[in-house]
């Protein structure tokens, strides 16, 4: 009998966003908000790396134990706000 031994499945990881965070402020990609503030865009990719690198910042910056976004501090929004318009222009 031949046996095939498998190596096990190496799962992919957090998204960090390194990408995002190496950007310089002459590289800042444009957003358009709507009345909602929320992001509106023909490029689907533009949306989707927006998503994924506030998801990140909430993730690495906002502590489990509040368990709805409107109780987190205001001022911690502002802070991550502020952030994320270092790389996107809103």
């Amino acid at each position: 009998m031949i046996y095939i031994v498998l190596a096990p499945r190496k799962p992919r990881g957090r998204t960090k966003m390194a990408k995002v965070h190496a950007r310089r402020l002459a590289e800042k990609i444009p957003i358009t908000l709507n009345e909602d503030h929320q992001p509106v865009s023909d490029n689907q990719k533009i949306i989707t790396e927006l998503t994924n690198f506030v998801g990140s910042l909430a993730r690495d910056n906002v502590c489990l134990t509040y368990v709805n976004w409107h109780v987190v501090p205001d001022k911690l929004k502002k802070e991550l706000w502020e952030y994320t318009r270092v790389f996107f222009i809103a």
